[in-house]
């Protein structure tokens, strides 16, 4: 049985844990689709920060999931002011550990987050989604997501 809760400091090593074999999923699917990307991403290689994870623990907007008292699927969010004065939703990560997916549990923890925001009486919840990434636009789109073909910009600041 998946028990949601709120995320806690404990939680950081089961978080670690599984953002590592996320990302060497993510390193190995580069790997294969685009050479150049995964030797950038590889030499750019970042870990989890403890001291950004606990923020998430403050924020009040991130869940774990837990299966027989062991966490096995995180969703990181925060609540972000809006220049018109409403606040937004944004969902920073969400990941399940490989040998638990497919049984609804990012699923859930997306509606408990969406619950959240309903309660705090928030309108607007995002997320930016890798455009390969097939599994997260079905997944958000399934939570009523409308997953828009947005272009992102960003640069180093150093």
């Amino acid at each position: 049985m998946i028990i949601i809760r709120g995320l806690e400091d404990a939680d950081f090593d089961a978080f670690n844990l599984t953002f590592r074999a996320s990302l060497e999923e993510y390193l190995q699917f580069l790997k294969e689709i685009n050479a150049e990307e995964y030797s950038n991403q590889i030499r750019e290689r970042k870990e989890a920060d403890p001291s950004s994870f606990h923020y998430f623990t403050r924020t009040g907007s991130s869940f774990v999931a837990e299966q027989d008292g062991r966490a096995v699927g995180f969703v990181l969010g925060h609540i972000k002011p809006s220049v018109d004065g409403s606040k937004e939703l944004a969902i920073e990560y969400i990941v399940v550990q490989a040998q638990f997916r497919r049984q609804r549990i990012a699923f859930t923890l997306l509606n408990r987050l969406l619950d959240h925001a309903k309660e705090l009486r928030i309108e607007r919840v995002y997320a930016t989604i890798n455009p390969d990434n097939e599994p997260s636009i079905r997944l958000h789109a399934k939570a009523g997501f409308e997953v828009l073909d947005w272009k992102v910009a960003w640069c180093k600041a150093t």
